[in-house]
């Protein structure tokens, strides 16, 4: 059975370039950098705002928790993040691998991120974070 690392992997070996000059998409590129940005202020509501219907039901609990805005600047606040990898999927969500690290520890990430269904407000959403090795 193929998990999601295994997929992307293999859409970056079968796939084209994300876009002609191998950036995202602008609109995705904001999406990213706008989540740095939430988590390094604590800002519950933008990361909401951020994320695809499934994840915010996902982590609707933790979101709505009082006190996680002050433990994710607590965890955030000196964080340089810092994308190395990208790709744009066969499914047509964008892969992104980043890297989070603050100096004393470092954490490597992936973003999926797809663009807004129809209905939903124009734009991109992200679909799950996962923590890679």
């Amino acid at each position: 059975m193929m998990n999601k690392v295994t997929v992307c992997v293999l859409s970056l070996l079968l796939s084209s370039a994300v876009t002609a000059n191998g950036e995202l998409p602008a609109g995705a590129d904001a999406v990213v950098n706008q989540y740095f940005d939430a988590l390094r202020a604590g800002d519950t509501q933008q990361i909401r705002r951020l994320l695809h219907p499934h994840m915010q039901r996902k982590l609707q609990n933790r979101l709505a928790h009082p006190g996680y805005g002050a433990e994710l600047v607590k965890d955030n606040v000196d964080m340089t993040f810092t994308v190395y990898a990208h790709e744009l999927l066969e499914s047509g969500m964008y892969c992104v691998d980043y890297l989070g690290s603050d100096g004393n520890a470092s954490i490597r990430k992936r973003l999926y991120i797809s663009r807004a269904a129809a209905g939903e407000a124009a734009g991109f959403r992200i679909v799950e974070e996962q923590v890679l090795p």
